[in-house]
């Protein structure tokens, strides 16, 4: 998968989580053992891929 595929995916996940009935934090908690490499940035509201699991 390409990084934009992998941050778009994470993002509905968050969102389908969030509608849910779990806060923003708690999804972010859950999908951090899904999604390993992307890592959220706090003081922007942004995410971002930290490292590439394929060694890209």
């Amino acid at each position: 998968m390409d990084k934009e595929m992998i941050l778009k995916n994470y993002d509905d996940a968050l969102w389908d989580l969030v509608i849910k009935g779990k806060s923003k934090r708690k999804a972010r908690r859950i999908l951090k053992n899904v999604f390993p490499e992307v890592e959220y940035d706090w003081k922007n509201d942004t995410y971002k891929i930290i490292k590439d699991m394929e060694g890209e």
